[in-house]
């Protein structure tokens, strides 16, 4: 059985996958946030968004490793595959940069 991608339980389980790299995510978009110099928030976005674009990737290929592929075996149980987690992984850290880096803009 393959979960929904739009059930509340989905969302539920990739977030507990998505919680040890909650606040590296968030220390990592402060960084580039204090670092860049683009006063254009579409140029900070696009950025921060493109790096943990590629950092996500670099993750999936190091859960290909074998030993790490068996801790993915909890959330295939669920029905949600491995480039399914991970999509979905990206998209709530996209979602909660986006936020932040409006949040820094008010300021």
């Amino acid at each position: 059985m393959i979960a929904s991608p739009f059930s509340l339980k989905t969302y539920q389980i990739v977030f507990h996958f998505y919680k040890p790299f909650l606040w590296i995510s968030m220390a990592i978009t402060c960084f580039q946030y204090a670092t860049l110099t683009s006063q254009e928030i579409n140029g900070h976005m696009l950025k921060i968004l493109l790096a943990k674009l590629i950092l996500c990737g670099l993750l999936f290929l190091f859960y290909l490793d074998v030993r790490y592929k068996q801790k993915l075996t909890f959330y295939q149980n669920f029905g949600i595959s491995k480039s399914g987690l991970f999509s979905i992984s990206f998209f709530m850290d996209a979602f909660l940069t986006i936020i932040t880096i409006l949040v820094f803009n008010l300021f």
